[in-house]
């Protein structure tokens, strides 16, 4: 539905609310070591909100944390596409640390 014009800077106000609290409960949840039911969720929010590098950042982690390193390099360099296209930017450099165990896993045991 159509919101009305003299409602939209509030409807703007509550719906980044909203996103912020998912973002929130997906801390929470990835903190419970729930990484894995979170990876679709994370994926269709970054469908929706491409810009929000958050959202990238915990998607990154999730990916890695449950051993896709493939998804995980893919996910990375969608992000920098979106960064540089709409916000001419880059990721985060906290963000592309999550993927230092995927480029350099190391000897395996």
């Amino acid at each position: 539905m159509p919101v009305p014009a003299v409602s939209q800077p509030r409807a703007v106000v509550l719906d980044d609310l909203r996103l912020r609290a998912t973002e929130e409960l997906v801390d929470v949840r990835l903190a419970l070591g729930h990484e894995r039911d979170l990876v679709p969720v994370l994926k269709g929010l970054v469908v929706e909100h491409p810009p929000r590098e958050r959202l990238w950042h915990r998607l990154l982690f999730a990916l890695v944390a449950t051993g896709r390193r493939g998804e995980a390099l893919d996910a990375h360099r969608r992000l920098a596409a979106v960064l540089d296209v709409e916000l001419g930017g880059r990721p985060n450099p906290a963000t592309a640390r999550l993927l230092d165990p995927v480029r350099n896993p190391g000897p395996r045991r």
